[in-house]
C-alpha cells in the first residue's frame, strides 16, 4: 500500500458539514492504504452513527474525558465506554490531553493504545522534537 505509514485527522466539525461527501472522500483515501483518525472525539456532535459508516482507523478521545480522572469515578466510567466501545469497533484509540501518570495508566488499564498530552511533552518545534526522539525513553511512564 502507498500510504500504510500515513494518517489523516478529521474533527468531528468537518463529519457533520457534509456527512456523505467527507465518507466518500475518506472511503478513497483509505483505499490508498491512509488511515482516518477522528480526532476530538466526543465534543460537539458526535454520534455513534458516524463510527459505524465511516472507513475511520483510529479514534482519539478529546483532553475533556481525561482531565478529572483519576478524582472523577463518573469521568472513569466515561472514558472507559468510549475505550471499550472504540476497541469493539476495531479502532485503535489514542487518548489526548495525557498530563499525569495515573491518568496514563489509567488509559492503559482501560485498553487505549496510545497518549499524548504534557505528561510526555509540549508542543514542539522541529529542532526540538527532533533532540526529544533521541532522548525519549517511552518505556519509563508506564512501568
Amino acid at each position: 500500500m502507498v500510504g500504510n505509514n500515513l494518517s489523516i485527522e478529521v474533527t468531528e466539525g468537518v463529519l457533520v458539514s457534509d456527512f456523505d461527501k467527507t465518507a466518500a472522500i475518506l472511503n478513497l483515501i483509505k483505499h490508498y492504504g491512509v488511515k482516518v483518525a477522528i480526532d476530538d472525539f466526543g465534543t460537539g456532535y458526535s454520534s455513534m452513527a458516524y463510527l459505524k459508516w465511516l472507513p475511520a482507523s483510529i479514534l482519539k478521545v478529546d483532553r475533556s474525558f481525561v482531565q478529572n480522572i483519576p478524582e472523577s469515578a463518573a469521568d472513569c466510567r466515561v472514558l472507559k465506554a468510549i475505550i471499550v466501545m472504540a476497541k469493539s469497533l476495531d479502532l485503535d484509540v489514542i487518548v489526548e490531553g495525557v498530563e499525569t501518570l495515573e491518568q496514563a495508566q489509567l488509559c492503559c488499564q482501560y485498553g487505549a493504545d496510545m497518549f499524548q498530552g504534557y505528561l510526555f511533552s509540549k508542543p514542539l518545534p522541529p529542532e526540538d522534537f527532533a533532540v526529544f526522539i533521541q532522548q525519549h525513553k517511552s518505556d519509563s511512564y508506564l512501568s
